[in-house]
């Protein structure tokens, strides 16, 4: 019975231990790094954990710890690019957008963020920076995929409004 009791007390005492981890993301990956240092997954949360709390170099040295273990997981480039749109550095964050669309030529998720980042220079009325991002994001998705014609279409628009702007 003795043997009992100090069974689950001791079990209640580290499940209430582990808990900690548990509620804090950033502790909870570096432990389960611990156990499985080259988790892919764990290791792109972990850099996920560090940028939420807007430490972007934390972040950007764990995804690229990432890239050294496996280089053709395009989420830690993606990753990357969105620290660096965090620091707002947008011409990093756009390479690093692209070399997940080198690995994975389909990766949606980048594709959205470059068209962001045009959007956002056209917004600016930056308009030769929008149309230099639209034209390069363009040759990078395939003519059958979805977006394409979206892409080309506000290509057109774009010009459009620059030439206006010059006339």
């Amino acid at each position: 019975m003795v043997i009992g009791i100090w069974i689950v007390v001791f079990g209640v005492v580290y499940n209430i231990h582990r808990q900690r981890d548990w509620i804090d993301p950033i502790r909870f990956f570096t432990q389960t790094l611990m156990y499985a240092p080259n988790n892919v997954r764990a290791i792109n949360s972990l850099g996920i954990s560090y940028a939420e709390r807007n430490d972007f170099n934390k972040a950007i040295e764990t995804y690229n710890k990432g890239i050294s273990l496996n280089s053709s997981f395009p989420n830690f480039y993606h990753n990357i690019g969105m620290a660096y749109k965090g620091q707002k550095r947008y011409r990093k964050a756009e390479e690093y957008y692209f070399k997940a669309l080198y690995v994975y030529p389909h990766f949606n998720y980048s594709i959205n963020a470059l068209v962001f980042l045009a959007e956002m220079y056209a917004n600016n009325n930056e308009l030769s920076e929008a149309l230099r991002l639209y034209k390069k994001l363009l040759l990078r998705i395939p003519p059958k995929q979805d977006g394409h014609i979206q892409v080309e279409r506000r290509i057109y628009e774009l010009e459009q409004k620059q030439n206006e702007k010059t006339n």
